[in-house]
Protein backbone atom coordinates (compact mmCIF):
# COMPACT_ATOMS: atom_id res chain seq x y z
CA UNK A 1 0.00 0.00 0.00
CA UNK A 2 1.50 3.35 -1.00
CA UNK A 3 1.26 6.14 1.54
CA UNK A 4 1.35 9.81 0.80
CA UNK A 5 2.90 12.24 3.25
CA UNK A 6 0.50 14.30 5.31
CA UNK A 7 -0.01 17.92 4.22
CA UNK A 8 2.12 19.02 7.18
CA UNK A 9 5.08 16.83 6.16
CA UNK A 10 4.71 18.02 2.58
CA UNK A 11 4.83 21.63 3.83
CA UNK A 12 8.06 20.91 5.74
CA UNK A 13 9.60 19.38 2.64
CA UNK A 14 8.74 22.56 0.73
CA UNK A 15 10.55 24.56 3.44
CA UNK A 16 7.43 25.96 5.07
CA UNK A 17 7.05 26.37 8.83
CA UNK A 18 4.32 24.18 10.34
CA UNK A 19 2.69 25.22 13.65
CA UNK A 20 4.18 23.45 16.68
CA UNK A 21 0.87 21.87 17.68
CA UNK A 22 0.66 20.06 14.33
CA UNK A 23 4.01 18.19 14.39
CA UNK A 24 5.64 17.48 17.74
CA UNK A 25 6.89 14.56 19.75
CA UNK A 26 7.81 13.50 23.27
CA UNK A 27 10.92 11.59 24.29
CA UNK A 28 12.65 10.00 27.26
CA UNK A 29 16.38 10.22 26.52
CA UNK A 30 18.90 7.89 28.11
CA UNK A 31 22.51 8.95 28.43
CA UNK A 32 24.59 5.91 29.37
CA UNK A 33 28.27 6.47 29.89
CA UNK A 34 31.15 4.19 30.69
CA UNK A 35 33.40 7.03 31.79
CA UNK A 36 33.37 8.19 35.42
CA UNK A 37 33.27 11.86 34.43
CA UNK A 38 29.87 11.49 32.73
CA UNK A 39 28.45 8.59 34.79
CA UNK A 40 26.10 10.92 36.67
CA UNK A 41 24.11 11.40 33.45
CA UNK A 42 22.83 7.81 33.63
CA UNK A 43 20.96 8.42 36.91
CA UNK A 44 18.36 11.16 36.40
CA UNK A 45 15.07 10.61 34.60
CA UNK A 46 14.91 12.86 31.56
CA UNK A 47 11.79 13.94 29.64
CA UNK A 48 11.78 15.91 26.46
CA UNK A 49 9.67 17.53 23.82
CA UNK A 50 10.60 18.06 20.23
CA UNK A 51 9.41 20.01 17.24
CA UNK A 52 10.28 20.03 13.57
CA UNK A 53 11.22 22.98 11.46
CA UNK A 54 12.07 22.76 7.78
CA UNK A 55 15.80 22.45 8.47
CA UNK A 56 16.13 21.00 11.99
CA UNK A 57 14.69 19.10 14.93
CA UNK A 58 14.61 21.10 18.17
CA UNK A 59 14.70 19.29 21.52
CA UNK A 60 13.98 20.62 24.99
CA UNK A 61 15.07 18.13 27.67
CA UNK A 62 14.23 18.41 31.37
CA UNK A 63 15.35 16.53 34.48
CA UNK A 64 12.46 15.00 36.47
CA UNK A 65 12.99 15.22 40.25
Amino acid sequence: MARRPSPDIAALVRGEVVPFDRIYFRCTPRLPSSGPRWGWLAGPILRGTGRRTPDAVHLDVFVVD
